[in-house]
């Protein structure tokens, strides 16, 4: 069976939760410590095996590009100044992966921009929310792999999934399970897109990583737009209903980091586990809690 090897980032949004900061850089841009949030997806594809990278952004966000293609001036400048070494674990990454970015130039959703992606891909591809942030711990299965397994097993979409309490399900795509396939894995149903409590068909969530088929392409064409926008989420509906998507239980953290209480959360989280000065974190928020 041929290896998962390819997957969508998708940079495309206008992060309006994020203004104004959001006017002179991309939320894809925002940094978790030092790194920004799209450094974190990158690293989730080298450790998954995956290889080749679509990223579809839009023509206003140049920092994307700046990023990835760095300017001949600023590398020429760090290696003056006996810098470079800075940036070794981003060409750790970096030199892993052919990238390439292509524009949404019509901002249509996200169903319209993995739809655009079609002639890229006639495999499976994992596709990433720009805004969401996954961390493994200690465990070496990243969520993405943890997609790509279920599906060398399954053969089928994979989506990750994650208990939530009652209380914040209306936030969520909230999964019905079909079956039960093994431990942390199931046959779905159906997507309810943010019910109310007492109407959300079990506590699983679909949070923002997903596999999937090349079935996807023509499940977006029996979709409807909602207001002026496709969603992905409505075509991976489709596919549970005929029965051809998968859940899997994560058991790691996310973090939806186009919200703003989770973005500080993740920088929290990042925080405490760095190797460098995580524990004078742990002793700034002590204190810091005392005088609450």
């Amino acid at each position: 069976m041929k290896k998962v090897t390819k997957a969508v980032i998708l940079a495309g949004g206008f992060g309006t939760r994020f203004l104004p900061a959001t006017l002179c850089m991309a939320k894809e841009m925002f940094p978790i410590i030092d790194k920004p949030i799209l450094f974190y997806h990158l690293k989730e594809c080298v450790e998954s095996g995956i290889t080749d990278v679509l990223i579809v952004s839009s023509k206003n966000k140049i920092e994307v590009d700046e990023f990835l293609y760095p300017s001949d001036e600023i590398l020429q400048n760090l290696k003056i100044n006996n810098r470079m070494q800075f940036l070794d674990e981003y060409y750790n990454v970096r030199n892993k992966l052919n990238i390439q970015v292509i524009y949404q130039m019509e901002k249509n959703g996200s169903g319209g921009a993995v739809a655009i992606t079609e002639n890229w891909f006639s495999e499976p591809f994992v596709l990433f929310n720009g805004d969401d942030v996954f961390d493994c711990g200690k465990s070496k299965m990243t969520a993405s792999s943890v997609l790509i397994d279920a599906y060398v097993k399954t053969q089928k979409s994979s989506i990750i999934l994650k208990t939530v309490s009652k209380d914040v399900v209306s936030r969520y795509g909230m999964v019905r399970i079909d079956r039960e396939l093994s431990k942390n894995m199931f046959e779905l149903s159906e997507i309810v897109e943010k019910p109310q409590p007492q109407n959300a068909p079990s506590t699983y969530a679909t949070l923002g990583r997903y596999l999937l088929t090349p079935e996807i392409f023509d499940k977006l064409k029996q979709t409807s737009k909602r207001g002026n926008e496709l969603y992905a989420s409505d075509a991976i509906n489709l596919l549970a209903k005929d029965g051809r998507c998968v859940g899997v239980d994560f058991d790691g953290e996310y973090y939806d980091c186009g919200n703003k209480l989770e973005f500080a959360k993740c920088t929290t989280h990042f925080l405490l586990k760095h190797p460098d000065f995580g524990d004078d974190y742990v002793k700034y928020l002590k204190d810091l809690v005392k005088k609450l």
